[in-house]
Formats: structure tokens, sequence, C-alpha cells
């Protein structure tokens, strides 16, 4: 009696019940057996097609499982991440609604079940054709459907994070970048304090492939918008304004965002070109420049010895057109009537000074 005989003696459920069952008994076996089902259900029936599929959706259920060594679970993943090639698109489907089940009803993905996911997106993505719900599409555009649907309201913000980290390493389109780094940076205002550097640094990974300014322009703006609410508050009897956190762990994700991006920028010198382009953009903002997030960034990038004439040009600029329309106000009417009071910058620097006491005193990152 061969293998696959074997396996067609023995009901389906009584086979995955025994997997399930060494696999919480730590059970070395469990390796042996997922193999085993695979190797005896390759003669393309329906049945066979059936038992691969369940099977592998039962070794992901198995992967979750806190009990598991190390050592098992390497070996579980190498047989699934062989096994994923060889499935037909129907079933590679079934597997993808999987993973889009999991992100909707779980926190977290883990390193293991990311890997699979990967594997399976870059898999999908070479299909030439895919009937899917009546309709007919590449492998490529159904892939931009699931990362859509991927990063939806409908899905938890630790498993974003963690599908961002993932699909780094995917051969993106442009389209899928334009479209992941849009939905992202829509979510930014959402996340919690204390997940937002975590979040940010995958956006700047990510942004290697491409949308790097859109990223850094979006962060920017994310931290120039609630820094200007805390100053308004600063002169406000009202609620909190920063949802999720008090000013401190505040101040302490933005000088850890600040942190991330002057380390990144030595690994990648567009980072430092990109921000330093922004903040000329806004040189003649003083308000804006001077803010807390916006003059820490600025000062710790110029550390990087290719940033630092830019940035210190940036600066200069816009101290010097502020103090020439302070002057220009004091001699005229007409300018002290049509253009609004410049800012004290003095005091906006000092507020950036104390700002960064709480970022952990994170304002330079030396060479």
């Amino acid at each position: 009696m061969d293998l696959n005989q074997v396996l067609q003696s023995v009901p389906f459920q009584e086979l995955l019940g025994t997997i399930q069952n060494k696999a919480k008994s730590e059970s070395k076996d469990v390796p042996i057996y997922i193999r085993a089902i695979f190797q005896g259900s390759v003669d393309g029936s329906d049945e066979s097609a059936k038992r691969c599929l369940e099977t592998f959706k039962s070794s992901l259920n198995i992967l979750q499982m806190s009990n598991l060594s190390a050592s098992l679970i390497s070996e579980i993943v190498s047989i699934l991440l062989l096994k994923v090639d060889t499935f037909h698109t129907s079933n590679l489907m079934k597997i993808t609604e999987y993973f889009v089940d999991h992100a909707k009803k779980e926190s977290n993905f883990g390193s293991k079940l990311l890997e699979i996911f990967s594997k399976v997106l870059s898999c999908l993505s070479h299909r030439d054709s895919i009937v899917y719900r009546g309709e007919e599409k590449s492998g490529v555009n159904l892939r931009k459907d699931v990362i859509t649907t991927l990063i939806s309201d409908d899905v938890n913000i630790s498993c974003i994070v963690e599908l961002v980290s993932s699909l780094k390493d995917i051969d993106l389109s442009e389209d899928e970048m334009k479209l992941l780094t849009e939905k992202l940076l829509k979510y930014l205002p959402s996340i919690e304090l204390i997940e937002l550097p975590s979040y940010i640094y995958q956006m700047l990974l990510l942004s290697s492939k491409s949308h790097r300014q859109t990223v850094l322009s979006g962060v920017l703006s994310y931290f120039i918008q609630q820094d200007s609410r805390f100053q308004r508050k600063e002169n406000e009897e009202s609620e909190d304004l920063i949802d999720n956190g008090d000013e401190v762990l505040y101040r302490q994700s933005e000088g850890t965002v600040i942190l991330m991006l002057s380390v990144s920028s030595r690994h990648d010198q567009n980072i430092g070109k990109e921000f330093a382009i922004l903040i000329k953009k806004l040189q003649h903002k003083a308000e804006l420049v001077f803010l807390p997030f916006s003059f820490a960034a600025t000062l710790s990038l110029s550390q990087i010895h290719s940033n630092r004439e830019d940035m210190f040009d940036s600066l200069k600029k816009s101290l010097s057109v502020t103090y020439q329309l302070k002057s220009k106000r004091e001699f005229s009417l007409w300018v002290r009537e049509m253009i609004p009071r410049s800012p004290d910058i003095v005091e906006l620097v000092k507020e950036a000074i104390r700002s960064s006491k709480s970022m952990d005193g994170i304002m330079f990152v030396k060479d």
C-alpha cells in the first residue's frame, strides 16, 4: 500500500486531529506528518488538493501555538514555503483568504506567518490570469486588491504595521506603492503614540522603493500639526488636544522618530536630502520651521556632513526672512496692516529646546 492509499484510508479530520494533538504535546513528529501528507497527495485529484490545502491551513494554526520550540517552527515553515509554489491558483487564493481573515480577527501575525504570507503574495503576482469571484484578473492586480483589503479600516493597526514590514521585501508596482503610501499616511493620526515610532520606521524602510518625499512630507506635516496644537493648548484652558497620551509620551515618541530619521539617513543619504528640500520649501514660514519637531529634526540631520550645508542654509534663510519682515513692520503701517505679525523666533527656539528635554534630550546625533 503506497502513501496515497494510506492517506485515503484514514478519515481526513482524524489525520488533522492527530497532527494538532502532536503539536500540543510538542512532538518532533509534526513536520514528518505534514511532509508525508504533502508527498502523498500529488496525484492531481480533487481529494488530494483539498487534503494539501487543509493541511497547510492547519499547519498555519499550529505555528501560532505558543508552546512550539524554535527548531520545530523553523522546520514547519521551511516545509510550507516549499509547498506554496506547487499550489494551483484556486487554492493559493484560499490561502490568501486565510491571511486576510486572520488580519481582520487577530491583533498580530508574527514573523513566521508573515514570511509565508510574503511568499504567497509573491507567487500570486506571478500568475498570468486568475478567475476570482467571477472576475478575471492578472496576479499583479489581484495582489493589489489583497493589499488594499489588508490596509483597510477592518484590520487592526498592529497587523498593518507588521504587514508593512513584510511588504518592503516584495517587488511592488508603482501603483501599489502609491496606494500603500497614501493609506499608511492616512492612518498616521490614529496610531497610538507608543506605536508611532515603529509605524513610521516601517514607512521609512518602505519608502526606499519610491515615494520617499511623500512619506517624509506626510510625517513632517503630522508633527507640525501636533506641535501647533500643543502650542494652542498652552494658551487655552481645554481638554487634551492630543489623543491617546499626554505631552511627555508625545515628546518621547517624537524624539524616537527623530532618532530613526537620523539613523536611517546614514544608511540612505536621500532621506536627508529629501528632508532638506522640504525644510527649504518651508523656510519662509519660521513658525513652522522652528516648531519642536521641525527644528530638532533639522538640527539632528545636520550633524550628518552631507546634509549640513543645506540644513543650515534653510535655517539661516528662515531667520533672515523673519527679521527682515519684522524690520519692515516696524517702519511701515501698510506692512503692519497687510502682513501678520512675525513669530517670536527666540520663544520658538526656547520652546523647541524645552520640548527636546522631554524627547529624552534628542536634538543631535553626532558623527
